[in-house]
């Protein structure tokens, strides 16, 4: 049997790289839908909030605005294609 040492000042070798989340990419829109189901409704948020809380919360990923913008546009087109309005998810200027 191997005996090892235990060493106190060594890096975990168990940490991966952060993963850079894409347009397209389930895992990152998931994220994405599960922090925008836990949000006040009716309520203006900026994109940039949204981009700090998920970089905040998921330490081992990195989102970019464009990602978010992309996964709440698709959510607004699947609310007016399932609904037929645009009350669900409204997108505003800035």
């Amino acid at each position: 049997m191997l005996r090892l040492r235990e060493i106190a000042d060594l890096p975990d070798p168990h940490v991966q790289p952060p993963n850079i989340a894409e347009t397209g990419d389930p895992f990152a829109a998931l994220r994405v839908v599960h922090l925008l189901a836990r949000m006040q409704r009716g309520e203006p948020v900026r994109v940039r909030d949204i981009v700090d809380r998920l970089n905040a919360e998921h330490l081992d990923w990195s989102f970019s605005r464009a990602v978010v913008i992309d996964v709440v546009l698709q959510l607004q087109a699947n609310w007016m294609a399932d609904y037929r309005n645009s009350g669900g998810v409204v997108l505003g200027e800035g």
